[in-house]
């Protein structure tokens, strides 16, 4: 089982789980502030994307490619990395992270969310 979270926190001090998205959230209260974390099992998703790229074309003929296939568990964990950076527009799908974007698909640490092999 692979399990993705948004962020560590120290001591949990209220959980809450989702049936509905498969996500557990945490909270707890860390020097006067509360402090969210969210974590879900993404080993299905996984799962699809390796076969999907072992069953993938090679090629990267034509206008448009299916590259990967991305939990919005993880699109929340990069969405948290750009706000750390003091991005304008935290969403990392907008066209002004096209950039940040692009690195995570070709970024070998998260190839599982690939499936198709190349560089986009």
């Amino acid at each position: 089982m692979r399990r993705c979270k948004s962020r560590p926190i120290s001591r949990c001090n209220m959980k809450d789980f989702s049936f509905q998205t498969g996500v557990t959230t945490e909270f707890a209260r860390q020097d006067d502030k509360i402090v969210i974390a969210k974590e879900k099992d993404i080993s299905a998703i996984l799962n699809q994307n390796k076969e999907a790229r072992n069953n993938a074309s090679r090629g990267w003929k034509g206008d448009m490619h299916h590259v990967a296939s991305i939990d919005f568990i993880i699109i929340e964990m990069w969405s948290n990395e750009l706000r750390e950076k003091g991005a304008s527009n935290c969403n990392p799908l907008a066209v002004e992270n096209r950039d940040f974007f692009k690195a995570k698909l070709n970024d070998p640490n998260w190839r599982a969310i690939r499936v198709k092999e190349g560089v986009v």
